[in-house]
């Protein structure tokens, strides 16, 4: 049995894993550890330590301890602390010297820039009290140069927009800026934010993984999101792309994780292509699995890659499959409304029991609590997200059906 730490796991982490587990009890044990949160806002004032010193009582803590491997899924920190701590302990893992650079978004776009130059949009750095662009027009994508998820991603319209940005907290950045001191020879840019051209066109997600040099691609998933509020609606796999279009896309990843010197990681590149210019454009880079697809694959594919990740972490060699799962089809929806309400309700574990020996192999996502605003719960999705729901079918259609009935079973209530 092989004995897995697991470093910043989260509820989703905690199902899949017995998902897992209830496939093959005997294939391995788990150990989680906890790290602070710096996804959900800019004030970790209450929430910051320093990472080197939660490292070195990782490291302490499992000194005398057989581990087999070190896995995380959330890369602030989660995933920066994993790397380190299988480097210092000598287990597989991406070196970080390597991955640490690449949580800097405008040292990751220069990555991108140097291998793929024709994937990669116009970009610049700049500071939210000196919001002067020299190379980027409007419209155009303001971000932090160090995120998590869409925490702080603006579409920018206009020059007052520009000028009303806000200033985000210099501690914001301290965890990396730790991290980057003491671990690798990089230093982060001060300015704060990364701005880069609009690039219109499908959004996908590009999953794969690299394992002794040689990168696997394991699929793209298809992203419905507006273009102004950045909010996902659905996500759909396998892509309606054009296979030349996902070949293209194949290589350019490929080139860029090859050349950006990661190794024995998942990784997910995101990406648009606009069908007017036939371009391809990188959104961004990610060093590790995207783990709401994870039960997508499964299904669609019938391997799981979150044993995938168990297997890099352990030295193995993965196992994956092509086209079988039991579905041909697959959406993950995004339920969300226009308001930051007060949560009243939720549905019950009793109801969502229902609704699972109906549809046995969905996944049901609440991301809100009883007695909370949306923005204050620690797990709400995107903007005013409050559930995901994936299931898979035959075909879009018969997922899009399958969702409006369970949607309509699922019971909310809010209040202003």
């Amino acid at each position: 049995m092989k004995r897995i730490v697991f470093i910043d796991p989260r509820e989703r982490d905690d199902r899949e894993f017995q998902h897992l587990r209830s496939m093959s009890p005997t294939s391995f044990s788990c150990i989680y550890h906890t790290v602070a949160d710096y996804t959900v806002s800019f004030d970790i004032t209450d929430t910051y330590t320093p990472l080197v010193e939660e490292i070195e009582a990782i490291c302490n803590n499992l000194e005398d301890i057989s581990i087999d491997g070190i896995i995380a899924t959330n890369d602030y920190p989660g995933q920066s602390i994993s790397c380190i701590v299988a480097h210092t302990l000598g287990l597989p893992g991406p070196n970080p010297q390597a991955l640490l650079p690449l949580q800097d978004k405008y040292y990751a776009r220069k990555v991108q820039n140097s291998v793929v130059p024709e994937a990669t949009p116009v970009f610049e750095t700049i500071s939210s009290d000196k919001p002067c662009l020299q190379h980027v027009s409007l419209p155009c994508i303001v971000k932090p140069i160090k995120g998590a998820g869409s925490l702080g991603t603006m579409y920018i319209r206009s020059e007052a927009e520009l000028d009303a940005l806000s200033e985000i907290p210099h501690l914001y950045f301290q965890p990396l800026h730790d991290l980057l001191a003491e671990y690798t020879d990089y230093h982060m840019d001060d300015a704060g934010l990364l701005v880069e051209e609009y690039a219109p066109g499908t959004q996908v997600t590009v999953d794969g993984f690299i394992r002794n040099g040689s990168v696997s691609i394991i699929g793209i998933v298809d992203s419905e999101v507006d273009p102004y509020t950045l909010q996902f609606n659905h996500f759909s796999y396998p892509s309606q792309l054009p296979d030349a279009v996902q070949q293209r896309m194949h290589e350019i990843v490929t080139t860029l994780v090859q050349s950006s010197g990661l190794d024995n990681t998942f990784f997910n590149v995101e990406c648009r292509y606009d069908t007017e210019t036939d371009r391809i454009t990188i959104i961004e880079m990610n060093t590790r699995m995207s783990s709401q697809f994870a039960d997508m694959y499964e299904k669609v594919d019938g391997f799981h890659p979150y044993q995938v990740a168990i297997d890099i972490a352990c030295g193995n060699t993965p196992q994956t499959t092509y086209r079988t799962g039991k579905h041909r089809h697959v959406k993950q929806f995004c339920i969300h409304t226009d308001a930051d309400y007060f949560v009243e309700e939720v549905p019950t574990p009793h109801e969502k029991s229902v609704l699972y020996r109906e549809f046995p192999d969905m996944r049901i996502e609440v991301e809100v609590e009883p007695g909370k605003r949306m923005s204050d719960c620690d797990n709400a999705v995107f903007i005013y997200g409050y559930t995901m729901v994936t299931l898979g079918g035959n075909d879009e259609d018969d997922c899009d059906c399958q969702f409006e009935y369970v949607r309509n079973r699922l019971r909310y209530r809010f209040s202003r």
